[in-house]
């Protein structure tokens, strides 16, 4: 399979949406874009940038607790650590943390 443009998965989106009577807005629909990399299945089995964002700023803020938690939490709702991991490299690209 060849990846999709962003345009072709928010179309397929807005429809999977709309047949499920289920409301969105650009920020989510972007968060599930970033998620998708191309690639639908990626939709609902990635863990959601937000919660790796604040993960990572858990452990920017040395709360390491907090942040292994959230890492337990995804492990615990499936998600494979490959999918943690892989995740975790692309948010920590786009997300603002201090440099030390």
């Amino acid at each position: 399979f060849h990846k999709l443009s962003d345009a072709q998965l928010a179309h397929r989106l807005e429809e999977v949406c709309a047949a499920e009577n289920v409301s969105f807005n650009d920020e989510g629909l972007n968060a599930l874009l970033f998620t998708a990399q191309g690639d639908m299945r990626q939709v609902c089995d990635e863990p959601h940038p937000e919660l790796m964002a604040n993960m990572l700023k858990l452990c920017a803020e040395q709360n390491i607790r907090e942040a292994a938690q959230i890492i337990h939490d995804f492990y615990r709702m499936g998600y494979s650590p490959e999918d943690i991991i892989s995740n975790m490299f692309r948010v920590s690209k786009t997300v603002q943390l201090p440099e030390y």
